[in-house]
This record gives C-alpha cells, sequence and structure tokens, in this order.
C-alpha cells in the first residue's frame, strides 16, 4: 500500500488505513449513485428527445424498432449511450 520513499506501516497502521479507505468509499457511495442516476435520466430523456424529433420509431415499450435516417445516424451515434 505504501511506494518505497515511504516508512513502512505496521500491520495495524495498514488495516487502519484499509478501514479508513473503506469508510470513506462507504460514506460517498450514495452521493455518487443519485449523480449517476440523475445523468442517466437526462442523457436518456434527451435521447428519446432526439429520436422522436429525427427518426421513425415504430413498435411499442415492449418491442421499439426505431430507424435513424443515415442524414441523422453521427448525431445519434453520440446521443445514445455506449452499451
Amino acid at each position: 500500500m505504501n511506494d518505497d520513499s515511504s516508512p513502512a506501516l505496521s500491520i495495524g497502521e495498514e488495516i487502519s488505513l484499509f478501514i479508513r479507505h473503506i469508510d470513506s468509499l462507504a460514506e460517498t457511495l450514495p452521493l455518487s449513485m443519485v449523480v449517476i442516476q440523475e445523468v442517466g435520466k437526462g442523457v436518456a430523456k434527451r435521447l428519446e428527445q432526439f429520436e422522436s424529433n429525427h427518426c421513425i420509431i415504430t413498435g411499442d415499450d415492449n418491442d421499439k424498432l426505431v430507424r435513424i435516417p443515415i442524414e441523422h445516424h453521427a448525431r445519434w451515434e453520440k446521443a445514445a449511450p455506449a452499451s
């Protein structure tokens, strides 16, 4: 856990450092998940708007087919989240 220039830590110090890192992750995870979820919602909304304005959509939510006209394909690739 340490580089060559720092003094060696005892096993107790290493465990304490590890626990602090895990606690830090546990404290920040809920907020991080909320932020990621909100960003995902925004991306999905922009993609849906783009598709409804520029694409041909057939079917329903369970079986949707989106046909993208070639002149909008590059913009759709930028708008669509990577799978």
